[in-house]
Protein backbone atom coordinates (compact mmCIF):
# COMPACT_ATOMS: atom_id res chain seq x y z
CA UNK A 1 0.00 0.00 0.00
CA UNK A 2 1.65 3.47 -0.97
CA UNK A 3 1.79 5.93 1.55
CA UNK A 4 -1.04 7.97 -0.38
CA UNK A 5 -2.89 5.23 0.38
CA UNK A 6 -1.81 5.27 3.52
CA UNK A 7 -1.95 8.40 4.79
CA UNK A 8 -4.57 10.17 2.57
CA UNK A 9 -5.63 12.70 5.14
CA UNK A 10 -2.16 13.82 5.81
CA UNK A 11 -1.80 13.76 1.86
CA UNK A 12 -3.89 16.53 1.67
CA UNK A 13 -2.32 18.80 4.22
CA UNK A 14 1.25 18.41 2.58
CA UNK A 15 0.47 18.29 -0.63
CA UNK A 16 -2.27 21.06 -0.86
CA UNK A 17 -0.56 23.15 1.80
CA UNK A 18 2.99 22.79 2.10
CA UNK A 19 3.65 22.31 -1.76
CA UNK A 20 6.51 23.95 -3.34
CA UNK A 21 4.76 27.52 -3.79
CA UNK A 22 3.39 27.66 0.09
CA UNK A 23 5.56 30.62 1.23
CA UNK A 24 4.13 32.55 -1.51
CA UNK A 25 0.41 32.32 -0.14
CA UNK A 26 1.14 34.34 2.52
CA UNK A 27 2.24 31.60 5.09
CA UNK A 28 5.68 32.87 7.22
CA UNK A 29 6.35 29.55 8.43
CA UNK A 30 4.78 25.89 8.00
CA UNK A 31 2.39 25.90 11.44
CA UNK A 32 1.54 28.83 10.04
CA UNK A 33 -0.28 26.98 6.64
CA UNK A 34 -0.90 24.17 9.15
CA UNK A 35 -2.87 27.29 11.11
CA UNK A 36 -4.02 28.16 8.09
CA UNK A 37 -5.50 24.96 6.80
CA UNK A 38 -7.20 24.25 10.07
CA UNK A 39 -9.13 27.12 9.83
CA UNK A 40 -11.12 25.99 6.73
CA UNK A 41 -11.08 22.62 8.18
CA UNK A 42 -13.32 20.67 10.32
CA UNK A 43 -12.67 18.86 13.29
CA UNK A 44 -12.94 15.02 12.50
CA UNK A 45 -10.77 16.11 9.61
CA UNK A 46 -8.24 17.26 11.57
CA UNK A 47 -8.54 14.32 14.37
CA UNK A 48 -7.74 12.25 11.41
CA UNK A 49 -4.64 13.75 10.20
CA UNK A 50 -3.40 13.84 13.70
CA UNK A 51 -4.54 9.72 13.62
CA UNK A 52 -2.42 9.94 11.07
CA UNK A 53 0.34 11.18 11.77
CA UNK A 54 0.45 9.10 15.10
CA UNK A 55 0.27 6.00 12.72
CA UNK A 56 3.20 7.26 10.69
CA UNK A 57 5.31 8.11 13.76
CA UNK A 58 4.40 4.39 15.24
CA UNK A 59 5.84 2.64 12.79
CA UNK A 60 9.68 4.38 14.18
CA UNK A 61 11.13 4.56 11.05
CA UNK A 62 14.43 6.43 9.92
CA UNK A 63 15.07 9.65 9.74
CA UNK A 64 15.85 9.20 5.73
CA UNK A 65 12.70 6.89 5.73
CA UNK A 66 10.25 9.58 6.98
CA UNK A 67 11.86 11.99 4.97
CA UNK A 68 11.14 10.03 1.69
CA UNK A 69 7.51 9.28 2.80
CA UNK A 70 6.60 12.99 3.98
CA UNK A 71 8.73 14.95 0.77
CA UNK A 72 8.41 12.18 -1.70
CA UNK A 73 5.40 9.93 -1.32
CA UNK A 74 2.97 13.35 0.66
CA UNK A 75 4.82 16.50 -1.45
CA UNK A 76 5.43 18.10 1.43
CA UNK A 77 8.46 20.97 0.18
CA UNK A 78 9.44 21.88 3.86
CA UNK A 79 12.31 20.14 5.16
CA UNK A 80 12.18 20.51 9.09
CA UNK A 81 15.68 19.71 9.22
CA UNK A 82 16.58 23.58 7.70
CA UNK A 83 15.26 24.63 10.92
CA UNK A 84 16.89 22.22 13.35
CA UNK A 85 13.95 19.57 13.58
CA UNK A 86 14.11 16.07 13.05
CA UNK A 87 11.09 14.91 10.87
CA UNK A 88 9.55 13.35 13.92
CA UNK A 89 9.54 16.67 16.12
CA UNK A 90 8.14 18.69 13.33
CA UNK A 91 5.15 16.06 12.67
CA UNK A 92 4.70 16.21 16.72
CA UNK A 93 4.19 19.98 16.59
CA UNK A 94 1.96 19.58 13.57
CA UNK A 95 -0.32 17.47 15.34
CA UNK A 96 0.05 19.65 18.07
CA UNK A 97 -1.19 23.00 16.39
CA UNK A 98 -3.89 20.61 15.02
CA UNK A 99 -4.77 19.67 18.21
CA UNK A 100 -5.27 22.81 19.68
CA UNK A 101 -7.58 23.95 16.74
CA UNK A 102 -9.73 21.00 16.53
CA UNK A 103 -10.44 21.92 20.50
CA UNK A 104 -9.56 18.37 21.87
Amino acid sequence: MSAEEQYPRLLGLLADWLHEGWPDEGHATPLDAVRAFAEGTSRLAMRGVIAEIHQLLARKLPETALRRIVCEELGCDYDPTADGLTFPEWLLSVAEVLREKSGK
